[in-house]
């Protein structure tokens, strides 16, 4: 009789660790998701405009989140992705076309953006938020640059 406790604890120190390793590696995924998500998109913490107070870029940045979850604003992406990737495949007298296209896209996007940025915080001001969002490109045009920069020095390096 002593011995069928014994062996119902034996069982469940060998199950423990299973039921552990199944809950531990959903948030070993969702810490690599997350390392992802941090290359993606502005950085509100390095954003310096003159004239903004920090709390003012602290509520743009929390409205720009909300924002980039709005339907109106994520159509406008896909559109632009469709229009860069057809831009991309483009050969002659199309290109032209795709270019405009492309641009068209950067500008519905803008647009977009904007509106959900004042539909999430009424209180930020349209001039602050057109100011924000031109530094806001800047600072990606920046980040690519440097990208760019990098993988052609390194591939000079190679060579």
């Amino acid at each position: 009789m002593r011995i069928l406790p014994h062996i119902y604890l034996a069982g469940s120190l060998l199950l423990i660790p299973c039921f552990a390793a199944k809950e531990s590696a959903p948030k070993a995924e969702a810490t690599s998701a997350e390392k992802g998500n941090q290359n993606r998109g502005p950085d509100f913490t390095k954003l310096t405009v003159t004239g903004v107070t920090k709390d003012e870029i602290t509520a743009f940045g929390l409205a720009w989140r909300k924002a980039n979850q709005n339907e109106n604003v994520i159509a406008a992406r896909e559109r632009l992705a469709e229009a860069r990737k057809r831009l991309q495949e483009a050969a002659g007298a199309e290109k032209k076309d795709a270019a405009s296209a492309a641009r068209t896209g950067m500008d519905e996007l803008r647009t977009e953006i904007r509106k959900a940025i004042q539909l999430a915080d009424p209180k930020l001001k349209i001039e602050l938020i057109e100011k924000l969002m031109d530094a806001l490109e800047e600072q990606m045009k920046n980040r690519m640059q440097e990208k760019k920069n990098s993988s052609t020095a390194s591939g000079t390096k190679n060579s």
